[in-house]
């Protein structure tokens, strides 16, 4: 007996990638983000088995080879976290549902949503760099409400943020467009992957969504992100019409010059590297020393290298063996540390497949570019953790549809 299939409405589908979205902003509702994250999963999955969805073998499999390694970390180590072990499996159970309700619809929802949350922020960003106080005010009323709307206060002093869902700022850093993620980077992540899928879905053509996307980029001043341009330019060159082609190529040439030598681009990455002595050298104290992205992947790799195949967990009470922990802030070296190679390179091969289907369902090329790209920004932060990311992975682990009527239709909205 075959089980009657229902279609999300563009409401529903809307919602799903909102909740997706919004629960790797680390940031909305940051005072109830494990309440939030719960109901948004229980949502997620009633709906899909409301649309007659089922989880696929693959994705049992999965789920069934996560808890045996963490029971294999819990026995070798004897370490336990019972909410960090709940919110990793509720992170991917959410992020499943949505790419199983959605399908072939996900990248073009994802970037659509995406595409209007930009729009909606962009307004407030650019009140911030000219009316400063503005959001001053602003930044002041929010703080006198219900901690709703504030993040971090009395945690990160000078760096206290307010965010409305779809715009995230710091009354320090207004120069800098956060969207609606936590910071700077986080959203040119964001940013650069909806570019990437866009691109792909729309035939690398560089319309109105490219022009905003890109505009909301270059407002980021995110060192990274900045640098991630180059695989973009590298896409469009395997797959743009020609004139784009060499637009994009004589623009990037002119360009790329002066970015680079960008004051907080160059004294970025020279700070970055003038700690590796001092690292590498020594034992350095992380408090001693700041908690930057080498520093951490420094720290990191130490870890790995002593526990190489399937890493010391997911449980933060069992890093930086010998190291005061601060957190990592270096989405490679974190992932590597706390899931060994075995399910790091697992990971990898989920994104690799998931982004050459979409490659290849659009007939473009270049699908390791993606891969690429993912690396370059999770030397920044730990993208690997967050739902969106997770949706990416399981992806792939949905059948293809076979009817053609569910193909997802790719507008310019």
């Amino acid at each position: 007996m075959m089980i009657l299939q229902k279609e999300p409405s563009s409401r529903i589908s809307s919602l799903l990638i909102i909740l997706l979205i919004v629960n790797s902003s680390n940031v909305f509702l940051d005072h109830y983000a494990d309440e939030f994250l719960a109901i948004s999963a229980v949502l997620s999955v009633f709906l899909m088995y409301y649309y007659g969805r089922f989880p696929s073998g693959y994705f049992i499999l999965f789920v069934v080879g996560f808890i045996f390694w963490t029971g294999y970390i819990v026995i070798q180590y004897d370490v336990w976290n019972y909410y960090t072990f709940i919110g990793f499996l509720t992170k991917l159970f959410l992020a499943y549902a949505v790419i199983a309700i959605l399908r072939e619809k996900f990248f073009s929802e994802f970037v659509n949503i995406v595409y209007k949350m930009t729009i909606a922020g962009l307004p407030l960003y650019i009140i911030g760099v000219i009316f400063p106080d503005i959001m001053y005010l602003f930044h002041k009323i929010l703080n006198n409400l219900p901690d709703i709307f504030i993040i971090d206060h009395g945690v990160y002093l000078d760096w206290i943020r307010a965010n409305i869902l779809f715009y995230t700022f710091s009354i320090v850093r207004l120069g800098q467009n956060h969207g609606f993620m936590w910071e700077p980077t986080a959203f040119a992540a964001v940013l650069l992957f909806s570019i990437m899928i866009h691109l792909t879905l729309n035939k690398c053509q560089l319309d109105r969504k490219f022009i905003i996307f890109l505009l909301a980029l270059l407002t980021t001043f995110s060192t990274t992100g900045y640098i991630a341009v180059v695989i973009i330019v590298l896409f469009i060159l395997m797959n743009g019409k020609p004139d784009n082609k060499v637009l994009i190529g004589i623009s990037f040439i002119v360009l790329a010059p002066f970015i680079l030598n960008l004051d907080f681009i160059s004294e970025k990455v020279e700070n970055q590297f003038s700690r590796w002595d001092s690292l590498s050298n020594a034992d350095a104290d992380m408090s001693m020393m700041g908690n930057s992205r080498l520093s951490s992947f420094i720290l990191d790799w130490r870890d790995f290298l002593d526990h190489p195949l399937l890493g010391l967990g997911m449980f933060e009470e069992n890093r930086y063996l010998g190291n005061q922990f601060l957190g990592s802030v270096n989405g490679i070296g974190d992932t590597l540390s706390r899931f060994g190679l075995i399910i790091s390179l697992l990971f990898l091969i989920n994104f690799t497949f998931t982004f050459k289907r979409l490659a290849n369902e659009n007939h473009m090329r270049g699908y390791l570019l993606f891969i690429l790209l993912f690396l370059i920004l999770s030397w920044s932060e730990r993208f690997m953790m967050l739902p969106l990311f997770f949706a990416f992975q399981v992806y792939y682990m949905q059948p293809r549809c076979r009817n053609q009527s569910e193909q997802s239709i790719y507008a310019d909205h």
